[in-house]
């Protein structure tokens, strides 16, 4: 497999899982900003779904910018966590 192609696969996995690590835990700093239980409780479930959202986004982006390319394929298998297992 040619470098180009093996950085076609790799880049979105490891965009992906980065955005996915280090928004990780965010839940608490956004939770943070509410002022009653209610409004807590919906920051910290927006807070645990966001670094999956970011990610998923992360790799939409990555997929559009890869259109035209020769190996777009190698793109979108890394870019589907479906794939990934």
């Amino acid at each position: 497999m040619s470098p180009t192609k093996l950085a076609m696969v790799a880049a979105p996995v490891i965009v992906m899982a980065g955005a996915c690590l280090a928004l990780t835990g965010m839940e608490h700093w956004l939770a943070s900003f509410a002022r009653t239980p209610d409004a807590r409780l919906m920051l910290d479930r927006i807070g645990i779904a966001l670094p999956y959202a970011v990610a998923g986004g992360a790799g939409v982006v990555f997929l559009f910018a890869a259109r035209g390319a020769i190996s777009i394929p190698l793109a979108g298998w890394g870019s589907s966590p479906a794939r990934w297992w």
